[in-house]
């Protein structure tokens, strides 16, 4: 039920144009440091998949162990699949996951399913399909939930889109990013849709860029996706045999290419490469896009206020600010 409402919420945002004056509303340097900070985060997602990186007590993170056969495939496909991408294969990142699965398969690390390779069975969904709690979801304080699951999906999509659309080139020189609002129509519907369906918000997904850097660039590229998706649905046990190391590194090129964004950001400026920095640092160390995204709307904010030049801040950058500092207070 909270799903739900968040995604009506984010309708009424989006036919208000208020989304997108939002988005309009963020600096440049902002956005930029934006889709550093994902490409930072989508590369820790990949390192800590590969096992390369992992938690440690004393350190919160550390080396993996690079003796396990894992992290060592890991690190062939990483290697055979950036010497692809340098060389201009454009299915360079499929040839690596392939080459990695198969190879993992020969030396017995990853087994063959036994059973049957295709599967005509589907899940049953009966017990969450259109299984929403509308009345609970607006009563015992849930209220706070619902504010809190809303600003962490609205922004963590924003900062999705944001970063996707820059690598696509969707994005004019002075920050604006062409047909944004059907983005986010199509975003605030697929809420409501993951709500009756039972399942918690969709929203864009970070991994995209993947397909962005393989050359994706129309809705074409996601409906292919969602009908391969459908496909594999009946293909489970064939398509489990792939595993995460031959897809971790993936990510870690992809989060190299959204990198190179960072020399566009004006960091000789001090007033800019302050929230850039908390923006793209915040996002990997707290393992969340929104929260970056509010750790640089905060201190963008509160810099200039803070230096007499509070007249360039737009009064949609303060109202979003104060609600980070509410949604950062009530997820304490």
């Amino acid at each position: 039920g909270a799903v739900f409402i968040s995604g009506l919420v984010f309708f009424l945002l989006t036919v208000t144009r208020i989304r997108q004056f939002i988005v309009n509303a963020v600096p440049i340097d902002l956005k930029l440091s934006i889709v550093v900070g994902i490409g930072a985060f989508i590369a820790l997602i990949g390192m800590k998949s590969a096992g390369l990186v992992i938690a440690d007590p004393s350190t919160f993170v550390a080396l993996g162990n690079v003796t396990q056969p894992e992290v060592q495939l890991s690190v062939f496909c990483f290697f055979l699949t950036a010497a692809l991408m340098v060389k201009g294969f454009r299915a360079a990142m499929l040839i690596g996951i392939l080459a990695t699965t198969a190879l993992g398969v020969i030396l017995g690390v990853t087994e063959l399913p036994k059973g049957a390779w295709v599967s005509l069975t589907l899940p049953d969904i009966s017990a969450v399909f259109m299984q929403m709690d509308l009345q609970g979801a607006l009563s015992h304080g849930l209220l706070s939930i619902i504010f809190t699951l809303t600003m962490v999906d609205l922004f963590d999509n924003m900062g999705v889109l944001i970063g996707l659309a820059r690598k696509c080139g969707f994005m004019r020189p002075d920050g604006e990013i062409r047909n944004l609002d059907k983005a986010f129509i199509t975003d605030s519907i697929g809420t409501m849709f993951s709500a009756c369906m039972g399942t918690t918000t969709a929203t864009s997904y970070l991994e995209s860029a993947s397909g962005v850097a393989a050359g994706g660039r129309t809705g074409l590229t996601a409906v292919t996706t969602a009908g391969c998706f459908v496909l594999a649905l009946f293909f489970i046990p064939l398509v489990g045999v792939v595993p995460a190391y031959a897809t971790a590194p993936i990510l870690i090129i992809v989060g190299a290419l959204m990198m190179q964004e960072v020399v566009h950001i004006r960091f000789e400026r001090l007033e800019i490469a302050i929230p850039a920095f908390l923006t793209i640092m915040t996002m990997p160390f707290t393992f969340n896009i929104a929260t970056g995204f509010g750790f640089g709307f905060i201190s963008f904010v509160v810099l200039r206020v803070l230096t007499g030049r509070w007249r360039e801040v737009s009064p949609i950058m303060y109202i979003v600010a104060i609600c980070f500092a509410a949604n950062f207070a009530l997820r304490g």
